[in-house]
């Protein structure tokens, strides 16, 4: 399995202080950070011409895969949603 490198850089708000409490919302990744902003700004530029049918299928599949390798799993064995509540809801259907 790959080690995962994180640097302080990756979480600018160590700078700032110690942040413990991630009950509800938590510190976010620098690069993912980036990445949402990115997609706002797409969205807002272009609509949904950059985010078809196809891009919204296959828009999990990373996350699916970056998962696996982090949890020694299968990419079909990651879920991803908004919340463990929604996840967790959906498995009685």
């Amino acid at each position: 399995m790959n080690q995962l490198t994180i640097s302080p850089n990756d979480f600018p708000a160590v700078e700032k202080c110690t942040y413990i409490n991630a009950a509800n919302v938590a510190l976010m990744y620098r690069g993912a950070s980036e990445a949402i902003v990115a997609w706002q700004e797409d969205v807002a530029e272009n609509g949904s011409n950059n985010f078809d049918e196809a891009a919204e299928e296959a828009v999990f599949f990373g996350l699916h895969e970056a998962g696996a390798r982090l949890f020694n799993a299968s990419p079909a064995d990651i879920a991803g949603g908004s919340s463990a509540t929604d996840l967790l809801s959906s498995l009685a259907w």
